[in-house]
């Protein structure tokens, strides 16, 4: 029974919490008005093909298959030019290495490199440390998303639907 609250967890935490992350990410670096239909697809196809990378690939090369994944995801169903979503996709893999090293090498310095490896051997240990990475990621992206309401709203803009190019979002 514990076995499929720590997969739901897995699942609900982790593989979809980080394709909605990682697909608005590309809407939001990419200056792309978000259409929800479009945008709960993409994220869900996102977290099918990394959860079928990490179950069938090696540790590294299962997150640039997600990536490519991702990339092709973005532009093919969502239209959005190739070059945007290339330069959004380079911009989380940084963010999400960056926070993966991070995250690290404070659990090293707390709990020592043992504990550390012997953790991460657990799904429980994946998962919590998936999850910081993750809510590290959202914490850096928020960012964005304000400064490009205030820049909508300084601009006399509002969201009403109809700025969806300056806020990032759409009624669609």
């Amino acid at each position: 029974m514990n076995n499929i609250f720590e997969n739901f967890a897995l699942f609900l935490f982790f593989y979809l919490f980080q394709s909605l992350i990682y697909v608005y990410s590309i809407y939001l670096f990419s200056n792309h008005p978000v259409e929800l239909k479009p945008f709960l697809i993409c994220s869900f196809l996102s977290m099918l093909a990394t959860y079928i990378a990490r179950s069938m690939l090696t540790y590294g090369v299962h997150t640039l298959f997600s990536l490519i994944a991702l990339i092709l995801l973005a532009v093919g169903f969502l239209k959005i030019p190739a070059q945007r979503v290339v330069k959004s996709t380079l911009i989380i893999a940084i963010l999400t290495f960056f926070f993966e090293l991070i995250v690290s090498l404070v659990c090293v310095t707390i709990i020592g490199n043992d504990r550390y490896k012997e953790f991460l051997q657990t799904n429980h240990g994946k998962t919590v440390i998936g999850i910081l990475i993750n809510l590290l990621l959202l914490l850096s992206v928020l960012p964005f998303y304000f400064i490009k309401k205030i820049k909508a709203r300084q601009q006399g803009e509002f969201y009403n639907g109809k700025n969806s190019q300056e806020t990032g979002f759409s009624d669609n």
